[in-house]
């Protein structure tokens, strides 16, 4: 055979092998695609459903007796005199009696939760100390679920349920992501002053026994025991506590300046809705050249692990330029979590605002 013949027919080959290859190819990016919007679609059908369940009965229960969920943003709205979106107890808050929330991941309904928490807490004869305390796990757990279990997407059903014996308090968080990977945890070094990683650290700090139930379908279920160490008074009043916080909205900050230290004065719950913005203003602070900065927290009433985590972080930005952040007047619930996270160690903390002025000018 001639030579360019050979040469031809050669050619032909290669393309049409070529031509084959790039068929199977684009065939089988054409069924990965079709495997992925399937299970797009097929998570979409089980999160309507489940949607659609909780709107017609928001006191479904699951297999195992556990209640599913309450009305979210877009269900049926409530009636005058019912329980509200997001909160719904059954019971009389008796000794043995329950009560469950229900809230979807987004960090502003977290004001929203503990609020009902501690009026829950508060129905089954909690003290203050223990009730703060138990308000700040629940928290943090949420928190978890929004930023892990569901990496930030909204919309997504996280339910809290509180269970009250005479000797114990049981509660319970759970959501439906992405199950939580005992393994890959790794506890925070306290010593080092980390500005992340401190939520379940405090979880274990707070409860008497956690337990962490993966078996699931999906998701994660924690299970929370608290001994109580007091009950209600005999009169049923409660000792001190701290302000009620503006539930929903972003945090006022006001800034002043003061023979040369600049004062920032907070004002509503510092946590995961509130950080960033804490956070921003602190290092814009820093930024513009100012070097001492005075945060005054005794209108916080509140502060989970993203809240300590942005003054930390904002504290370690001022020292890398020379700067200094200081704190004061912190209420008892904020500072018994910054003795837990031994952070009283690596900030300097005032007793009061008038005290951190005359110590500092």
């Amino acid at each position: 055979m001639d030579t360019r013949v050979e040469e031809k027919v050669s050619l032909e080959t290669v393309m049409k092998r070529g031509a084959l290859v790039c068929v199977v190819a684009m065939g089988g990016v054409a069924v990965g695609l079709a495997i992925w919007a399937l299970r797009r679609w097929h998570d979409e059908r089980e999160y309507q459903a489940w949607r659609a369940s909780v709107s017609a009965d928001p006191y479904r229960r699951d297999r195992n007796g556990y209640p599913v969920g309450a009305q979210l943003p877009g269900a049926a709205p409530h009636l005058p005199g019912s329980s509200p979106p997001h909160c719904y107890t059954d019971g009389s808050m008796s000794p043995a009696a329950s009560g469950r929330f229900s809230m979807s991941s987004e960090a502003e309904h977290l004001a929203r939760l503990r609020a009902w928490l501690r009026e829950a807490l508060d129905g089954l004869g909690v003290d203050r100390a223990t009730r703060a305390e138990l308000v700040l796990a629940v928290g943090e757990l949420c928190a978890n679920s929004i930023e892990h279990a569901y990496e930030g997407r909204g919309g997504q059903p996280i339910n809290v349920s509180v269970l009250g014996h005479p000797d114990r308090l049981v509660i319970e968080v759970e959501d439906f992501g992405r199950s939580f990977d005992a393994d890959r945890y790794v506890a925070p070094d306290l010593d080092a002053v980390p500005d992340h990683g401190l939520g379940i650290h405090l979880v274990h700090r707070i409860a008497d026994s956690v337990a962490i139930d993966v078996k699931r379908d999906r998701g994660t279920r924690w299970t929370l025991v608290k001994y109580r160490p007091g009950l209600r008074s005999a009169d049923g009043s409660m000792d001190g506590g701290a302000p009620p916080s503006r539930s929903g909205e972003t945090m006022d900050i006001e800034v002043t300046d003061s023979a040369g230290i600049t004062l920032v004065a907070p004002r509503g719950d510092l946590d995961m809705a509130a950080a960033d913005q804490m956070k921003r203003a602190l290092i814009k602070l820093v930024d513009d050249g100012k070097r001492k900065v005075l945060v005054d927290l005794a209108q916080v009433g509140y502060v989970d692990s993203s809240g300590m985590g942005a003054l930390v972080a904002s504290l370690k930005h001022a020292r890398t330029v020379g700067g200094e952040l200081r704190l004061c007047a912190l209420q008892d619930d904020v500072r018994a979590i910054f003795e837990m996270t031994r952070l009283n160690k690596a900030v300097t903390i005032h007793p009061s605002r008038s005290e951190a002025l005359g110590a500092w000018a």
